[in-house]
Formats: structure tokens, sequence, C-alpha cells
């Protein structure tokens, strides 16, 4: 913008010149105010043309005064910025930006749409203005601060006009907090849906739609009547018909990011803005401790020009309050958001993994059952735990740059020891479905590898004779074979799979101690090289933000042992279920099923003409050939031959 569009005598510098830590009223109204106007009346709009395009779901009567109440609160709201742009332009009062005046009205006119369409055509409050009236308010009170320090006379009227319209817009926020689906009766034979489906979004953030049943595991056992159902989106039929049409185009993994990977992304997306907030933090609090130290050093001196004002004070309190909370509620979500994933991608695979096991050909049916077990308990949950602690050590990297702050050679050396450790514990390594994936695994995570797939190796051996031994239970109690099973179950047992473990657990503890032990090494030598080369002193204001910072890094520094081995057991457990469902299955178009709406006594039921059929495809010759077989309804069919002929086959 240009500042002929500013009309005040401070332009459009961010920091007043003229007054203590405030803000100049051309970047409030400019930016700041202007800003929120265009956002909303975007969205807002957007949204309701998407809304309208859907139909009216029914509502209580007290649903409709809830709404009636919302659109008079906002038209009272819309008038009174209209009142205040026409005062403003009528009377050519010496405002900043004339132009905020007349979006204000625009962006009420979208929230009146907007409100209209969401509480006639949605189940859930919306959070677009949810959202915007706190922040709209704090918006108006910045604003409303400088007027006051500047006290202008001839603004008195504007101002309260601002006001007037804030108070109605956090009326309307009230009544927004209110579900459309107030005093609306469950329909009949639904049982107790899930609170998420109309849970407003400070709810969703807070938890709040479990407080019903929180309160009754306080007073009562929660039995499985108490429990909600499962939210449609999540039902296993669902998930297993998204998989199943992913793997019809693409391998597994695509497949699975194509089908739960959205919400995952967003995860990602959350975790990234929490760990910015998190590394924040030391940054709020070298900029507190160093307005102690100025703000001291001024009450001592009584020097009043040199005075830090307090309102720096309380807005640095408040903004560490303010990154902490929002910190707590962007870390709980994208747990949330991750356990979701992890669950979805669970039963979606022990679905697909089941009907596979169902169409398998002959060849293939020689796979223990142990081992189709193994997938879906063993392999399915590795991938789940994976999409819980994927993405904590994403942390690492973004406190690397604030090293370099108090010293530039402080902060190579700590960066360094960083890099160095790496390659203790990953190696380049892993070339899936020719896709190289690089710095994802190194040197321990290679021998950790292995282990993990001689230990599978193991594990299905041993599955595979407890079916053996369970199957043919009788026979063995028969022949008195009881020791001579239990001896070959406990060497795989006891010499195979505990060994095995033994060794991955002292392999995993070493890869745990080193990266535990990185975080106080990276502090020791950056304090110790900044203290030997700068000739700053370290002081408050630089220890402790450091402090916190490597304890910032400690959890995630510690956390990369085990997502690493979370990596690599979900690496072998992707490639075993991958090979899986490339077994070959049945011959589908072998029969053809004709539906008939009722059968009546003669008609076909079955119809085999020139069958023939083998077990494997590599067989020489079929097993059965020749085979012409009719079947009728209520006919009596015998099936008969020699010893060894094929009956039982047929």
């Amino acid at each position: 913008m240009s500042s002929s569009n500013c009309r005040d005598d401070e332009g459009w510098a961010t920091v007043s010149p003229l007054r203590e830590f405030d803000l100049t009223p051309c970047f409030e109204e400019g930016i700041l105010l202007s800003s929120f106007y265009t956002v909303l009346f975007i969205i807002a709009a957007v949204r309701s043309i998407i809304l309208y395009r859907t139909g009216a779901l029914e509502r209580s009567t007290k649903s409709h005064w809830i709404l009636q109440g919302k659109i008079v609160i906002l038209v009272l709201a819309f008038l009174a910025s209209i009142v205040n742009l026409a005062l403003v332009l009528s009377s050519g009062k010496r405002v900043a930006i004339p132009q905020s005046y007349a979006l204000e009205p625009l962006s009420l006119l979208a929230a009146i749409s907007l409100t209209h369409a969401n509480h006639s055509r949605t189940r859930r409050s919306s959070s677009t203005l949810l959202i915007y009236w706190p922040l709209y308010t704090i918006a108006v009170v910045i604003w409303g601060r400088t007027l006051l320090l500047k006290a202008p006379v001839d603004l008195r009227l504007p101002f309260a006009l601002k006001c007037t319209t804030c108070v109605l817009g956090l009326l309307a926020f009230a009544l927004e907090c209110i579900s459309p689906d107030v005093g609306l009766q469950p329909k009949d034979g639904v049982h107790h849906e899930h609170p998420t489906l109309t849970a407003n979004v400070f709810s969703i953030w807070t938890f709040g739609w479990m407080t019903p049943l929180m309160k009754k595991g306080a007073s009562q056992v929660v039995t499985e009547e108490d429990l909600p159902d499962v939210s449609p989106k999540d039902e296993c039929e669902n998930l297993e018909k998204r998989l199943q049409e992913a793997l019809q185009k693409h391998s597994l993994w695509k497949s699975l990011f194509i089908a739960y990977g959205g919400p995952y992304a967003f995860a990602a997306l959350l975790k990234f803005i929490q760990d910015a907030l998190a590394f924040l933090q030391p940054q709020l609090l070298r900029w507190l401790l160093a307005y102690i130290s100025t703000y001291q050093s001024a009450r001592l001196w009584s020097s009043d020009l040199q005075k830090p004002s307090p309102m720096e004070g309380f807005a640095i309190a408040a903004l560490m309050l303010l990154a902490s909370a929002a910190q707590t509620i962007l870390l709980n979500q994208y747990f949330q958001r991750a356990f979701e994933t992890g669950m979805r991608i669970r039963a979606g695979l022990v679905s697909v993994i089941y009907n596979k096991a169902l169409a398998l050909s002959n060849d293939e049916l020689g796979r223990a059952s142990g081992d189709i077990v193994n997938l879906m308990s063993v392999d399915a949950t590795r991938l789940q735990d994976f999409c819980q602690f994927g993405l904590i050590s994403i942390s690492d990297y973004l406190g690397i740059h604030q090293f370099v702050q108090p010293s530039w050679l402080a902060c190579f050396v700590g960066v360094a020891i960083m890099i160095f450790s790496i390659p203790l514990n990953t190696r380049t390594l892993i070339n899936y479905e020719k896709v190289y994936l690089a710095n994802i695994v190194i040197v321990m995570a290679r021998v950790m590898k292995k282990m993990q797939q001689k230990q599978m190796k193991n594990r299905d051996r041993r599955t595979r004779l407890m079916s053996e031994l369970l199957a043919n239970i009788k026979s063995i109690k028969l022949y008195a074979w009881e020791f001579t099973f239990m001896r070959k179950i406990l060497q795989t047992r006891n010499e195979q799979e505990l060994v095995m473990l033994k060794k991955l657990g002292v392999v995993t503890s070493f890869n745990t101690m080193l990266w535990s032990g990185i975080p106080l090494l990276v502090a020791f030598s950056s304090f110790a090289v900044a203290a030997a080369t700068s000739d700053k002193p370290l002081t408050a204001d630089v220890i402790f933000p450091a402090i916190s910072l490597f304890l910032l890094l400690q959890f995630p520094l510690a956390m990369f042992s085990q997502v690493t081995s979370n990596i690599i057991e979900s690496i072998v457990s992707l490639q075993r279920i991958s090979q899986f469902l490339k077994a070959e299955e049945l011959q589908t178009d072998a029969r053809q099923v004709v539906q008939k709406s009722r059968l009546q006594r003669g008609d076909e039921v079955l119809v085999i003409k020139d069958g023939e059929f083998s077990w494997s495809k590599t067989s020489a010759n079929p097993t059965l050939e020749d085979v012409n077989l009719t079947v009728r309804k209520g006919e009596l069919v015998g099936v008969l031959g020699r010893v060894g002929s094929g009956k039982v086959w047929v």
C-alpha cells in the first residue's frame, strides 16, 4: 500500500515511534482489522455457496428461535457498522484507513449469510465464526487502546460504534456456541451417535464432547451400551472399501497414503506448528529476561526515559501463555489424528488380509494359518504404532537455527555433533520398490532390520508349530507325542526367538542411550565454545533460553531411536503384507453365478460342463477332467467311485 492511503502522521510503520509499546493506527486498521474482514468475507462467501447447494435439515422450535436471535444481532451489528461508515465518510473524520470501515459491513453481510446457511444445513456450529469473533475482539481491544492513548476528541463516536459492533459480535458468538441440533429428539432405532458429529470446534479442541461419558464413568460402571457408535467414516466396511479401491491402481504403501493419508498430512502440519510454538518459547523467555534486566536497571538508576513500559511485560507474559495453550491444543489434536490414522490403517489392513485369505488359490493355501494371523495381529499393529510416533523427530531440525543467535561457532559445534550422531544410528540403504529414501536408517538400523526379519521368521515358525499342535491334538495325545512337540516348540522359542529378542534389546538400549546423551553433549560443547570464543558474556538471557532449547531437543532426540526402530519394523511388515496381497487367488472366471428370485422344484442350482480342475496351475495334467454334473432343486445327489478317484475333491 502507498503512503497516500494512510491518513495518520505515523505512516505504515508497524511500531509507533511516539508511544511506548504500541502499534501505529494505519497498521491496526489497514493490516490487522482489514485482514480479519477480508478473510471472513472470502471464507463465509465460499462456505455459504457450498452450503446453499445442499438441502435444509430438520430443526426444532428452540433452534429456530436461536437462529432468529443470531440473525437479529448480526443485522444490528451490520447497521452499526453502516452508521459508522456513513459518519466517517460524511463528516470527514480523520481516521487512519477509511477503506477498513467499508470492509466491515461487507464482512458482516457474509457472516449473516454463513450463519443462516450453517445453522439450517449442518449439525454443528460454524468454526469460522467461532474463531473469528474472539480474534476480532482482541484486534478491537488493541485498536481501542491506541485510540485512547491518542485521545482524539472527534473519534469518540466511531469508537463507540466499533465497540457496539464488537459487543454484538460477542453475543452472536455466545449463541453460535449452541449446536443447531438443540432440542431435536433422536430418531427411533438410532443408538448413541458419535459426539464429534455435532461438537463445535472448541469442544473438539478441549475434548469437551467426552464430558458426559466421563461423568457417567465417575458415578457408575460404563458398559458397552453407554459407548457411542463408531463414526460412519471409521466403520470397518468403509475403511476396507477405500483401501481396496486404492490397491487396484497403486502399491500398498501408496494405497495406504491415498486411503488414510489426508488426516495424517494435516496432523503433520499441526505438529510442525506445535514445534514452531515450542521453539518460540525460548525466544519469548529471552525477551522476558532482557526486559526484566532493562526494567531493573532503569529502576536502579531512576531513569524514567529508559524505563520500559509495564505493558510490554504483560504482553510478553500473555504471549507465553497463549503460545503454551496453543501448543497444548495442537499437540493433543496431532495425537488424536495420528491415533485415528493408525486405527484406520490397522482396521483396513486386517479386513483386506482376511478377505485375501478367503480367496487364496490352492497353491497359496499351503500357507500356515499362523502366518496369516501374524500378518493381522503383528504386522498391521506395527504399522499402526508407526503412525503414532512417526513425526516426533521432525522437531530436531526446527531448533538447529536457534543455535546461531548466541554464537556462530558454538552453533556449528552443536550442529556438527548432532549431524555426526545421525550416521551412528542410521544408514542410507532402503531401496523399496526402486524408491530410495535417504537418511531414514543408518548402520545400527541396518543391523536391527536384519534382526527384525529373522525374528519375524522365528515367530512364524513357532506359530506354525502351535497351529499344527492344536489341529492334531487328538493324535498327539493318542500316541503320547506331547513331550516331543513341546521340545520342538521350546527349542524354537528359547533357542531362537528369545535369543534374538535379547540381541534386539541390547541394540535398542545402546541406541537409546546414545540419543539420550546427545543433548547434554550438544549443550556442554556449545556453551564451552561460546565462552571461549565469544567476546560477549554468557548472561541469563542467553543461558536459560539455550538450556530450554536443549531440553526441548532432548525428547525428540531420545525418541529418534524408537522412531528408527518403528520405521524398520514398519518396512519389514509392509513388505510382508505386500507380498501376501500379491499372492495368487482363485480363478474368478471359472464360474458364473445366476441370481433368481425364487427357485422352484426341478430348477438347476449347480451345473458343471466339461469341467477340468487341478490343485496347481503348474500341474502337467488336471486332477479332474471331463466332469459334467447337473444338480436340481429337490433331488438327492450322490457321488460314486473308486477310492482315490476324486469324490471328495468334487
